[in-house]
């Protein structure tokens, strides 16, 4: 799908998540974050290297001038695949919160997939594990 269709469908403000899955045939293909957002809206020459004598180098305001609407015009444009993360790791549905918190700490992830079978049931976030983590401590 393209970035019109998706922001068409409203699917990122209706849920309040910061992150979508995106299902292609019926599996998971990737996430779309606002992270990846951002990234797709940078120009290629931004993320160039830059020789080192260029470190103390910032670009004037007349250079960032207009910059965010022609690129997001830029990213309407692009397939959703282009700009979307991998798909985050997996977890069994049947899965404890220990290891769900290893999993997500050995990964560097930020959310899990929890699979049923070969369906995606959902998703496991970081902050949800914290909010346990805290009512736990809070309540001993």
């Amino acid at each position: 799908d393209s970035f019109e269709e998706l922001i068409a469908t409203e699917k990122l403000m209706q849920t309040g998540h910061r992150s979508l899955l995106v299902m292609e045939g019926g599996r998971l293909a990737g996430v779309l974050s606002i992270v990846d957002l951002m990234a797709g809206l940078r120009p290629g020459y931004l993320s160039a290297p830059r020789p080192s004598t260029a470190d103390q180098i910032e670009y004037s305001a007349m250079f960032w001038t207009g910059l965010f609407t022609t690129q997001a015009k830029v990213l309407a444009g692009k397939k959703v695949r282009e700009v979307m993360s991998d798909p985050p790791p997996a977890v069994n549905e049947e899965a404890n919160l220990m290891e769900i918190a290893n999993l997500l700490y050995e990964t560097e992830s930020r959310r899990l997939a929890v699979y049923s079978g070969d369906r995606v049931a959902g998703v496991v976030r970081e902050q949800e594990v914290f909010f346990e983590l805290a009512r736990l401590i809070l309540n001993v």
